[in-house]
């Protein structure tokens, strides 16, 4: 509504009302956020830090991988 133009017409009551409705995804799901969790511990690195890891098909020789945002 914001982008359109249409926030003069949002009601602060409506906000409100939207989030006090609102449920968490732990409560309707939570075999899903199980399964974020468990891909999380597998696949994800913690951010701000850098990992050593060695390039497929070489002899060992460590390489710094470090994510930048563009």
């Amino acid at each position: 509504m914001h982008l359109n133009g249409g926030a003069a017409k949002l009601l602060p009551s409506f906000v409100l009302d939207t989030f006090a409705n609102t449920t968490p995804l732990s409560r309707t799901n939570p075999e899903q956020i199980e399964e974020i969790r468990t891909w999380g511990r597998d696949r994800a690195v913690p951010a701000g830090r850098t990992t050593t890891t060695t390039t497929s098909g070489t002899s060992g020789t460590p390489r710094r991988v470090v994510f930048m945002s563009e």
